[in-house]
């Protein structure tokens, strides 16, 4: 699911971080959205195991009786969650070794994704994740011949190796249809592709790999006429089996890629700028957020459903890019060991950071864009009071850029960021 492949110019932040230490280098990834892969959702060895959970969201507000498919799940008692839930066992038709139900309560203000693992007497199970999705949920199974969904809904389903499930819905015109396909970000094998054809056969848009979805992808369009329109999901490599699972969001919410800065410090209030092409919105978090990855939602859609969008709660200082700092004399001061979270507003914005330097110490600047799951690509340079380039990056096609210096003394110098091909938004 590499981000190159569909990198676009309508958000691009960026990450920083600077280390500077006498003889020797201490890299640290900033930056770093964590997302389980397939892989690591099974990698834990338990006699307890979940191998599917159906459905694969709960509704924040309500109640949802959630199935766990798995292996020695009949002493299974509760479920360990990673946000705040009431959780009850129940018995399901069904149920024994292989299966489990319960019934999951959440506050109506849960928002985003969440992991959660089956307590039983023959110990924990390994992690799923689940999202908190105000979108109902319907299985792919009960989706009738015709392939038609009756409204706004998540459709949970599992491709098989070179397939294609297609799903219908009947739209107005000017309706807003947001296809929001969950695949990577739930911990599956299924990097996904989706389309959306209209009534008329023609196609309204394709995408893979979508900037700020960790190789997911997101369709969002106004439709142009009343009509029956389709949407498909398959697999990029065409791959396909138990493990290629996703929730299919079809939903009339406002597409939002990220939330800005996607990296801030706990115990303070937090000002949360929302990224997407049609929305200008702001949010607060809360100083009392804990340390650690939090969800925030972007605008409500009819029918329920909303973006969901990771921000990165840390305990050091982050710094947040401020305009203007497109020249010299605007530069902003960048500690050695800071990090900093910064925007190309505009295309060719030009960001200047000013560092002191320290003779004998090694200097390692660390930029991310796709590998946090932004777009756009970074050329940075370090440039000294005359403005003479002291090292550069050479420019790539890279997620992470990366350069380092030794000066031979004290001195001031300026670092200079812009994104590869100027572009900005």
């Amino acid at each position: 699911g590499g981000g190159h492949r569909c990198a676009s110019p309508r958000d691009l932040p960026g990450s920083l971080r600077m280390n500077g230490r006498r003889g020797s280098v201490l890299p640290w990834w900033v930056g770093l959205l964590l997302v389980a892969t397939g892989s690591s959702a099974t990698a834990q060895s338990s006699a307890v195991l979940i191998h599917e959970i159906s459905p694969r969201g709960l509704v924040p507000g309500t109640v949802t009786r959630l199935t766990v498919k798995g292996a020695a799940l009949e002493t299974a008692r509760s479920l360990w969650t990673s946000i705040p839930a009431t959780v009850k066992r129940v018995t399901g038709s069904g149920d024994g070794a292989g299966q489990a139900t319960f019934d999951v309560a959440l506050p109506a203000t849960s928002v985003g994704r969440a992991a959660i693992r089956v307590i039983a007497d023959a110990g924990l199970s390994n992690v799923r994740l689940v999202l908190l999705d105000a979108l109902p949920g319907l299985a792919e199974t009960r989706v009738g011949d015709d392939r038609v969904v009756p409204r706004a809904v998540a459709v949970d389903g599992t491709l098989e190796a070179a397939s294609t499930d297609r799903f219908s819905i009947r739209l107005k015109k000017d309706q807003r249809l947001t296809v929001d396909a969950w695949a990577r970000r739930l911990g599956s094998s299924l990097d996904p592709v989706i389309r959306l054809i209209a009534p008329d056969g023609r196609s309204l848009g394709s995408a893979d790999d979508t900037p700020g979805l960790a190789g997911d992808a997101m369709i969002s369009t106004v439709v142009p006429a009343t009509g029956l329109y389709t949407v498909s999901i398959t697999d990029v490599s065409r791959r396909g089996g138990a493990n290629y699972v996703y929730r299919l969001r079809l939903g009339h919410f406002e597409a939002v890629s990220m939330a800005f800065p996607f990296r801030v410090k706990t115990g303070r209030a937090n000002q949360l700028q929302l990224l997407g092409p049609r929305v200008a919105e702001t949010l607060t978090l809360a100083a009392a957020t804990p340390v650690g990855m939090t969800w925030v939602g972007g605008p409500a859609g009819s029918g329920g459903g909303r973006s969901l969008l990771p921000v990165q709660v840390v305990a050091g200082e982050v710094l947040v890019e401020r305009e203007p700092n497109g020249s010299r004399q605007q530069a902003m001061k960048l500690p050695v060991g800071g990090r900093v979270g910064g925007r190309f507003e505009e295309p060719g914005d030009r960001d200047w950071y000013r560092v002191s330097l320290k003779k004998g110490r090694k200097l390692q600047v660390v930029g991310n864009t796709a590998s946090i799951g932004a777009a756009g690509r970074l050329y940075m340079r370090l440039v000294d009071a005359d403005g003479r380039t002291m090292v550069e990056v050479p420019p790539s096609v890279s997620t992470r850029t990366m350069f380092e210096h030794t000066t031979g003394s004290d001195r001031d110098a300026w670092l200079v960021v812009e994104e590869l091909q100027r572009r900005g938004g």
